[in-house]
Protein backbone atom coordinates (compact mmCIF):
# COMPACT_ATOMS: atom_id res chain seq x y z
CA UNK A 1 0.00 0.00 0.00
CA UNK A 2 1.36 3.45 -0.98
CA UNK A 3 1.86 5.78 2.05
CA UNK A 4 -0.64 8.61 2.26
CA UNK A 5 -3.17 6.93 -0.01
CA UNK A 6 -6.51 5.76 1.44
CA UNK A 7 -7.20 2.13 0.55
CA UNK A 8 -10.22 1.57 -1.64
CA UNK A 9 -13.00 -0.54 -0.15
CA UNK A 10 -14.48 -2.87 -2.72
CA UNK A 11 -18.26 -3.09 -2.67
CA UNK A 12 -19.87 -6.32 -1.57
CA UNK A 13 -20.57 -8.53 -4.55
CA UNK A 14 -24.13 -9.59 -5.04
CA UNK A 15 -24.64 -13.33 -5.04
CA UNK A 16 -27.27 -15.38 -6.70
CA UNK A 17 -29.07 -14.97 -9.98
CA UNK A 18 -30.91 -11.85 -11.10
CA UNK A 19 -34.27 -13.56 -10.64
CA UNK A 20 -33.56 -14.52 -7.02
CA UNK A 21 -32.22 -11.02 -6.31
CA UNK A 22 -35.37 -9.38 -7.66
CA UNK A 23 -37.53 -11.73 -5.57
CA UNK A 24 -36.14 -10.14 -2.40
CA UNK A 25 -38.01 -6.92 -3.23
CA UNK A 26 -41.45 -8.56 -3.38
CA UNK A 27 -41.39 -11.25 -0.66
CA UNK A 28 -41.80 -9.80 2.87
CA UNK A 29 -39.88 -12.69 4.45
CA UNK A 30 -36.81 -11.68 2.40
CA UNK A 31 -36.87 -7.97 3.27
CA UNK A 32 -34.62 -8.54 6.29
CA UNK A 33 -31.73 -10.16 4.36
CA UNK A 34 -32.24 -7.58 1.60
CA UNK A 35 -31.82 -4.73 4.07
CA UNK A 36 -28.72 -6.32 5.61
CA UNK A 37 -27.13 -6.79 2.19
CA UNK A 38 -27.88 -3.26 0.97
CA UNK A 39 -26.56 -1.78 4.22
CA UNK A 40 -23.29 -3.61 3.62
CA UNK A 41 -23.23 -2.02 0.15
CA UNK A 42 -23.78 1.45 1.59
CA UNK A 43 -27.47 1.83 0.63
CA UNK A 44 -29.77 2.85 3.46
CA UNK A 45 -33.14 3.35 1.77
CA UNK A 46 -33.98 -0.37 1.14
CA UNK A 47 -33.39 -1.18 4.81
CA UNK A 48 -35.61 1.73 5.91
CA UNK A 49 -38.36 0.79 3.46
CA UNK A 50 -38.20 -2.87 4.48
CA UNK A 51 -38.42 -1.97 8.16
CA UNK A 52 -41.38 0.33 7.51
CA UNK A 53 -43.09 -2.38 5.44
CA UNK A 54 -42.66 -5.01 8.14
CA UNK A 55 -43.97 -2.64 10.82
CA UNK A 56 -46.94 -1.77 8.61
CA UNK A 57 -47.70 -5.46 8.01
CA UNK A 58 -47.56 -6.18 11.75
CA UNK A 59 -49.75 -3.15 12.51
CA UNK A 60 -52.38 -4.29 10.00
CA UNK A 61 -52.42 -7.75 11.56
CA UNK A 62 -52.79 -6.37 15.08
CA UNK A 63 -55.54 -4.00 13.98
CA UNK A 64 -57.46 -6.82 12.32
CA UNK A 65 -57.06 -9.02 15.41
CA UNK A 66 -58.24 -6.16 17.65
CA UNK A 67 -61.37 -5.57 15.55
CA UNK A 68 -62.12 -9.30 15.46
CA UNK A 69 -61.79 -9.52 19.25
CA UNK A 70 -64.17 -6.59 19.73
CA UNK A 71 -66.74 -8.14 17.41
CA UNK A 72 -66.47 -11.44 19.29
CA UNK A 73 -67.07 -9.93 22.74
CA UNK A 74 -69.87 -7.73 21.42
CA UNK A 75 -71.63 -10.81 20.09
CA UNK A 76 -71.45 -9.71 16.47
CA UNK A 77 -69.81 -12.99 15.41
CA UNK A 78 -71.68 -15.43 17.62
CA UNK A 79 -75.12 -14.07 16.60
CA UNK A 80 -74.57 -14.54 12.88
CA UNK A 81 -76.76 -17.26 11.47
CA UNK A 82 -74.90 -20.17 9.99
CA UNK A 83 -75.50 -21.17 6.42
CA UNK A 84 -77.62 -24.27 6.04
CA UNK A 85 -75.64 -27.22 4.68
CA UNK A 86 -76.42 -28.16 1.14
CA UNK A 87 -78.40 -31.36 0.94
CA UNK A 88 -77.27 -33.87 -1.61
CA UNK A 89 -80.08 -34.83 -3.91
CA UNK A 90 -80.65 -38.54 -4.51
CA UNK A 91 -79.13 -39.63 -7.77
CA UNK A 92 -77.14 -36.41 -8.17
CA UNK A 93 -73.90 -38.37 -8.36
CA UNK A 94 -72.16 -36.32 -5.68
CA UNK A 95 -69.09 -37.94 -4.21
CA UNK A 96 -68.87 -39.17 -0.65
CA UNK A 97 -67.43 -37.02 2.10
CA UNK A 98 -63.77 -37.38 2.87
CA UNK A 99 -64.40 -39.12 6.18
CA UNK A 100 -66.72 -41.59 4.43
CA UNK A 101 -64.11 -42.83 2.01
CA UNK A 102 -61.90 -45.89 2.33
CA UNK A 103 -58.19 -46.33 1.73
CA UNK A 104 -56.74 -49.22 -0.27
CA UNK A 105 -55.06 -52.07 1.63
CA UNK A 106 -56.26 -50.67 4.97
CA UNK A 107 -59.04 -51.77 7.30
CA UNK A 108 -62.14 -49.60 7.71
CA UNK A 109 -61.11 -48.69 11.27
CA UNK A 110 -57.67 -47.50 10.20
CA UNK A 111 -59.05 -45.54 7.25
CA UNK A 112 -61.69 -43.89 9.43
CA UNK A 113 -59.12 -42.73 12.00
CA UNK A 114 -56.70 -41.55 9.32
CA UNK A 115 -59.24 -39.57 7.30
CA UNK A 116 -60.96 -38.08 10.33
CA UNK A 117 -57.67 -36.99 11.89
CA UNK A 118 -56.48 -35.60 8.54
CA UNK A 119 -59.64 -33.50 8.21
CA UNK A 120 -59.25 -32.29 11.78
CA UNK A 121 -55.64 -31.20 11.21
CA UNK A 122 -56.43 -29.38 7.97
CA UNK A 123 -58.74 -27.17 10.04
CA UNK A 124 -56.40 -26.80 13.05
CA UNK A 125 -54.53 -23.46 13.08
CA UNK A 126 -51.75 -24.90 15.25
CA UNK A 127 -50.85 -27.47 12.58
CA UNK A 128 -50.84 -24.80 9.88
CA UNK A 129 -48.60 -22.68 12.10
CA UNK A 130 -46.13 -25.53 12.52
CA UNK A 131 -46.00 -26.20 8.78
CA UNK A 132 -45.67 -22.53 7.83
CA UNK A 133 -42.92 -22.00 10.38
CA UNK A 134 -41.01 -24.99 9.05
CA UNK A 135 -41.08 -23.81 5.43
CA UNK A 136 -40.34 -20.20 6.42
CA UNK A 137 -37.21 -21.21 8.34
CA UNK A 138 -35.89 -23.06 5.31
CA UNK A 139 -36.72 -20.26 2.87
CA UNK A 140 -35.21 -17.49 5.00
CA UNK A 141 -32.08 -19.29 6.19
CA UNK A 142 -31.33 -22.33 4.07
CA UNK A 143 -32.46 -21.18 0.64
CA UNK A 144 -30.76 -17.80 1.06
CA UNK A 145 -27.42 -19.44 1.82
CA UNK A 146 -27.74 -21.91 -1.03
CA UNK A 147 -28.65 -19.21 -3.55
CA UNK A 148 -25.50 -17.26 -2.72
CA UNK A 149 -23.06 -20.14 -2.38
CA UNK A 150 -24.44 -23.09 -4.38
CA UNK A 151 -21.80 -22.59 -7.08
CA UNK A 152 -19.04 -22.87 -4.47
CA UNK A 153 -20.47 -26.05 -2.93
CA UNK A 154 -18.46 -29.15 -3.93
CA UNK A 155 -20.31 -31.74 -5.96
CA UNK A 156 -19.49 -34.44 -3.40
CA UNK A 157 -21.16 -32.42 -0.63
CA UNK A 158 -24.46 -31.88 -2.42
CA UNK A 159 -25.99 -35.30 -1.55
CA UNK A 160 -25.27 -34.55 2.13
CA UNK A 161 -27.07 -31.20 1.85
CA UNK A 162 -30.01 -32.94 0.17
CA UNK A 163 -30.16 -35.49 3.00
CA UNK A 164 -30.09 -32.60 5.45
CA UNK A 165 -33.37 -31.49 3.89
CA UNK A 166 -34.95 -34.56 5.50
CA UNK A 167 -33.86 -33.27 8.90
CA UNK A 168 -35.27 -29.80 8.20
CA UNK A 169 -38.61 -31.32 7.18
CA UNK A 170 -39.37 -32.66 10.65
CA UNK A 171 -38.30 -29.63 12.67
CA UNK A 172 -41.76 -28.07 12.63
CA UNK A 173 -43.62 -31.38 12.84
CA UNK A 174 -41.80 -32.76 15.86
CA UNK A 175 -44.36 -31.54 18.39
CA UNK A 176 -47.20 -33.08 16.39
CA UNK A 177 -45.38 -36.37 15.81
CA UNK A 178 -44.39 -36.81 19.46
CA UNK A 179 -47.75 -35.78 20.94
CA UNK A 180 -50.41 -37.44 18.79
CA UNK A 181 -53.21 -37.17 21.34
CA UNK A 182 -52.49 -33.74 22.83
CA UNK A 183 -54.30 -32.01 19.96
CA UNK A 184 -57.41 -34.20 20.33
CA UNK A 185 -58.39 -32.76 23.72
CA UNK A 186 -62.05 -33.75 24.34
CA UNK A 187 -62.09 -35.66 21.06
CA UNK A 188 -59.85 -38.34 22.58
CA UNK A 189 -62.96 -39.77 24.28
CA UNK A 190 -64.16 -40.97 20.88
CA UNK A 191 -60.92 -42.90 20.38
CA UNK A 192 -61.26 -44.54 23.79
CA UNK A 193 -64.81 -45.65 22.97
CA UNK A 194 -63.85 -47.13 19.60
CA UNK A 195 -64.32 -50.94 19.62
CA UNK A 196 -61.18 -51.55 17.59
CA UNK A 197 -57.63 -52.70 18.17
CA UNK A 198 -55.47 -49.85 19.39
CA UNK A 199 -52.70 -50.42 16.86
CA UNK A 200 -55.23 -49.45 14.16
CA UNK A 201 -55.61 -46.09 15.92
CA UNK A 202 -51.85 -45.55 15.96
CA UNK A 203 -51.55 -46.51 12.30
CA UNK A 204 -54.37 -44.16 11.35
CA UNK A 205 -52.80 -41.31 13.32
CA UNK A 206 -49.45 -41.82 11.62
CA UNK A 207 -50.98 -42.04 8.15
CA UNK A 208 -52.88 -38.78 8.68
CA UNK A 209 -49.58 -36.98 9.27
CA UNK A 210 -47.90 -38.40 6.18
CA UNK A 211 -49.46 -35.94 3.66
CA UNK A 212 -48.33 -32.92 5.71
CA UNK A 213 -44.77 -34.20 6.07
CA UNK A 214 -44.66 -35.17 2.39
CA UNK A 215 -45.88 -31.72 1.31
CA UNK A 216 -43.17 -29.92 3.29
CA UNK A 217 -40.53 -32.37 2.11
CA UNK A 218 -41.66 -31.99 -1.51
CA UNK A 219 -41.19 -28.21 -1.38
CA UNK A 220 -37.76 -28.50 0.20
CA UNK A 221 -36.60 -31.26 -2.17
CA UNK A 222 -37.82 -29.32 -5.23
CA UNK A 223 -35.85 -26.24 -4.17
CA UNK A 224 -32.74 -28.31 -3.42
CA UNK A 225 -33.01 -30.10 -6.76
CA UNK A 226 -33.18 -26.80 -8.65
CA UNK A 227 -30.42 -25.07 -6.69
CA UNK A 228 -27.99 -28.01 -6.45
CA UNK A 229 -28.79 -29.68 -9.80
CA UNK A 230 -29.33 -33.07 -8.16
CA UNK A 231 -29.44 -36.20 -10.29
CA UNK A 232 -32.40 -38.56 -10.48
CA UNK A 233 -30.68 -41.26 -8.40
CA UNK A 234 -29.91 -38.78 -5.61
CA UNK A 235 -33.48 -37.44 -5.62
CA UNK A 236 -34.91 -40.98 -5.37
CA UNK A 237 -32.44 -41.84 -2.61
CA UNK A 238 -33.40 -38.76 -0.59
CA UNK A 239 -37.07 -39.67 -1.04
CA UNK A 240 -36.41 -43.13 0.40
CA UNK A 241 -34.47 -41.54 3.26
CA UNK A 242 -37.55 -39.44 4.01
CA UNK A 243 -39.69 -42.60 4.16
CA UNK A 244 -37.22 -44.26 6.55
CA UNK A 245 -37.07 -41.16 8.75
CA UNK A 246 -40.85 -40.83 8.86
CA UNK A 247 -41.28 -44.47 9.89
CA UNK A 248 -38.61 -44.23 12.58
CA UNK A 249 -40.00 -40.98 13.98
CA UNK A 250 -43.53 -42.41 13.88
CA UNK A 251 -42.39 -45.34 16.02
CA UNK A 252 -40.65 -43.10 18.54
CA UNK A 253 -43.49 -40.60 18.38
CA UNK A 254 -46.06 -43.28 19.20
CA UNK A 255 -44.02 -44.32 22.22
CA UNK A 256 -43.57 -40.73 23.41
CA UNK A 257 -47.26 -39.93 22.84
CA UNK A 258 -48.27 -42.87 25.03
CA UNK A 259 -45.75 -42.38 27.84
CA UNK A 260 -45.69 -38.57 28.16
CA UNK A 261 -48.82 -37.00 26.65
CA UNK A 262 -49.67 -33.37 27.32
CA UNK A 263 -52.57 -31.16 26.34
CA UNK A 264 -52.05 -28.44 23.72
CA UNK A 265 -54.00 -25.22 24.10
CA UNK A 266 -56.56 -24.76 21.33
CA UNK A 267 -55.39 -22.54 18.49
CA UNK A 268 -51.71 -22.54 19.45
CA UNK A 269 -48.69 -24.77 19.97
CA UNK A 270 -48.48 -23.88 23.66
CA UNK A 271 -48.59 -26.82 26.11
CA UNK A 272 -50.79 -26.45 29.16
CA UNK A 273 -49.34 -26.65 32.65
CA UNK A 274 -47.22 -29.79 32.71
CA UNK A 275 -45.05 -31.49 35.27
CA UNK A 276 -41.32 -30.81 35.46
CA UNK A 277 -40.56 -34.38 34.40
CA UNK A 278 -42.70 -34.02 31.28
CA UNK A 279 -41.02 -30.72 30.38
CA UNK A 280 -37.61 -32.33 30.77
CA UNK A 281 -38.55 -35.27 28.56
CA UNK A 282 -40.01 -32.93 25.92
CA UNK A 283 -36.75 -31.00 25.80
CA UNK A 284 -34.69 -34.18 25.57
CA UNK A 285 -36.73 -35.55 22.67
CA UNK A 286 -36.31 -32.32 20.74
CA UNK A 287 -32.56 -32.28 21.33
CA UNK A 288 -32.20 -35.93 20.32
CA UNK A 289 -33.91 -35.40 16.97
CA UNK A 290 -30.61 -34.97 15.13
CA UNK A 291 -29.26 -38.19 16.67
CA UNK A 292 -32.38 -40.14 15.69
CA UNK A 293 -32.12 -38.91 12.09
CA UNK A 294 -28.37 -39.40 11.85
CA UNK A 295 -28.76 -42.64 9.80
CA UNK A 296 -30.14 -40.62 6.85
CA UNK A 297 -26.55 -39.50 6.21
CA UNK A 298 -25.34 -43.11 5.86
CA UNK A 299 -26.37 -43.49 2.17
CA UNK A 300 -24.57 -40.31 1.00
CA UNK A 301 -21.60 -41.28 3.15
CA UNK A 302 -21.33 -44.71 1.58
CA UNK A 303 -21.78 -43.20 -1.87
CA UNK A 304 -18.99 -40.71 -1.23
CA UNK A 305 -16.63 -43.42 0.02
CA UNK A 306 -17.24 -45.67 -2.99
CA UNK A 307 -16.84 -42.76 -5.39
CA UNK A 308 -13.75 -41.41 -3.64
CA UNK A 309 -11.85 -44.69 -3.67
CA UNK A 310 -13.11 -45.68 -7.11
CA UNK A 311 -14.90 -48.83 -6.00
CA UNK A 312 -18.35 -48.07 -7.47
CA UNK A 313 -20.28 -45.02 -8.74
CA UNK A 314 -21.53 -42.98 -5.81
CA UNK A 315 -25.13 -42.30 -6.90
CA UNK A 316 -26.20 -45.97 -7.37
CA UNK A 317 -24.59 -46.92 -4.06
CA UNK A 318 -26.47 -44.10 -2.34
CA UNK A 319 -29.74 -45.25 -3.90
CA UNK A 320 -29.19 -48.91 -2.92
CA UNK A 321 -28.29 -47.91 0.64
CA UNK A 322 -31.42 -45.76 0.85
CA UNK A 323 -33.54 -48.76 -0.22
CA UNK A 324 -32.04 -50.84 2.60
CA UNK A 325 -32.58 -47.99 5.08
CA UNK A 326 -36.23 -47.63 4.09
CA UNK A 327 -36.74 -51.39 4.39
CA UNK A 328 -35.25 -51.37 7.90
CA UNK A 329 -37.51 -48.49 8.88
CA UNK A 330 -40.55 -50.41 7.62
CA UNK A 331 -39.54 -53.54 9.53
CA UNK A 332 -39.03 -51.53 12.72
CA UNK A 333 -42.42 -49.87 12.40
CA UNK A 334 -44.24 -53.13 11.67
CA UNK A 335 -42.56 -55.01 14.51
CA UNK A 336 -43.40 -52.34 17.11
CA UNK A 337 -46.91 -51.33 16.02
CA UNK A 338 -48.91 -54.03 17.81
CA UNK A 339 -46.88 -53.88 21.09
CA UNK A 340 -47.35 -50.10 21.12
CA UNK A 341 -51.06 -50.62 20.55
CA UNK A 342 -51.25 -52.84 23.62
CA UNK A 343 -49.34 -50.23 25.62
CA UNK A 344 -51.83 -47.60 24.47
CA UNK A 345 -54.72 -49.75 25.64
CA UNK A 346 -53.18 -50.01 29.12
CA UNK A 347 -52.53 -46.27 29.41
CA UNK A 348 -55.49 -44.77 27.54
CA UNK A 349 -57.36 -43.86 30.73
CA UNK A 350 -54.35 -41.90 31.98
CA UNK A 351 -53.97 -40.21 28.61
CA UNK A 352 -57.67 -39.34 28.64
CA UNK A 353 -57.28 -37.69 32.02
CA UNK A 354 -54.31 -35.59 30.84
CA UNK A 355 -55.53 -34.39 27.44
CA UNK A 356 -59.07 -33.56 28.57
CA UNK A 357 -58.05 -31.61 31.69
CA UNK A 358 -58.74 -27.93 30.91
CA UNK A 359 -55.91 -26.28 32.83
CA UNK A 360 -54.64 -23.36 30.75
Amino acid sequence: MIPGRVPRIEPVRRGGSACSTQAHWFIPLLWLPLGARTLAEGQVSPAILGTAGLFATGALGLARAYRSTLRFYRGEIANRTACAPRARRPGSGGGALLVERTLPMLSEETAAVALTNFRSMTRAPEVKLALAMNVAIFLVIGAGVLVRHHAELPVAARPFVASGGVLVTFLGLLQVLFNLFGFDRQGFRALVLLPTARHHILLGKNLSLAPFAAAVFGIILALLTILLHLGLAVVLAVGLEFCAAFLALSTLGDLASILMPYRIAAGSLKPTKTQATTNLLIGLTQMLLSMVLLPVFIPPGLGWLCDHFGWLPGAPVMLASAVVLAALGALLYRATLEPLGKLLQRREQRILQIVTQEVE
